[in-house]
């Protein structure tokens, strides 16, 4: 694919993905969306490139993010049927949003969490060569959308759920899950099927951002989450 046909493909490629949840089967979104994202990860991991593939999947991401919210505004009943987990990903932060009960909150709560959702997507991406941590993001990305499209739907004002239901470490948590993945994915597209030349300090470097962008999301939640969720209410988000 030439470089900026990656890109062109990666729109389509997300829209046709999310556009699958019209066809209302539970998990049909995420296999889709990566079946489709996949060979452009693959080539750049071929040609050994890692800068290329972590903009191509944080692209990638973004598309997919804009889609799913819009269709989860415009379609919500299929949305609701099609996005693995939506609904009770929604009715979690509903409630956060509503009492401040919740994990969002609560870092002893939402640590395990966050761990065990990281230490997943590297497995799945050492594992497969990227494969199943592309798939895993896509399920996070998807309730997670699915949310900010119910906010701006339920919310008096829906751009300001739009722009405000993604917080600024959910973000950073994105780039730091797709610079890991990508790093574990070159590991074993080089190491253990050869398929390409390996690119140590490229590995290091995404690796050393990973954990540094994982970190940090942490920290932001921590002391974010509960002003974050203030500032919704004190918009008018409900009704």
């Amino acid at each position: 694919m030439q470089r900026y046909g990656a890109y062109g493909y990666l729109i389509l490629a997300a829209l046709v993905g999310t556009g699958t949840v019209f066809l209302g089967v539970p998990w049909v979104v995420p296999v889709v969306q990566t079946a489709l994202a996949y060979p452009v990860l693959w080539r750049d991991l071929e040609r050994s490139d890692l800068g290329s593939g972590v903009r191509h999947m944080i692209f990638w991401a973004f598309v997919v993010s804009v889609a799913t919210i819009e269709i989860s505004i415009h379609a919500h009943g299929p949305a609701a049927v099609g996005i693995p987990r939506g609904e009770a990903y929604r009715a979690e932060m509903f409630r956060y949003i509503e009492t401040g009960v919740g994990a969002e909150g609560s870092p002893h709560q939402f640590l395990p969490q966050h761990a065990l959702h990281y230490g997943l997507t590297l497995l799945a991406s050492l594992i497969s060569a990227g494969l199943g941590g592309l798939f895993l993001g896509s399920v996070l990305l998807g309730y997670m959308n699915y949310y900010v499209g119910s906010l701006a739907l339920l919310g008096t004002e829906p751009w300001i759920g739009s722009l405000f239901g993604w917080p600024i470490w959910a973000v950073v948590r994105v780039v730091g899950f797709i610079c890991g993945a990508v790093a574990l994915a070159h590991v074993t597209h080089a190491k253990v099927l050869r398929r390409s030349g390996w690119d140590g300090p490229g590995f290091r470097q995404l690796l050393l951002w990973s954990v540094t962008l994982a970190f940090t999301d942490i920290v932001l939640k921590a002391f974010l989450a509960h002003p974050w969720r203030h500032h919704l209410l004190e918009r008018a988000l409900f009704r």
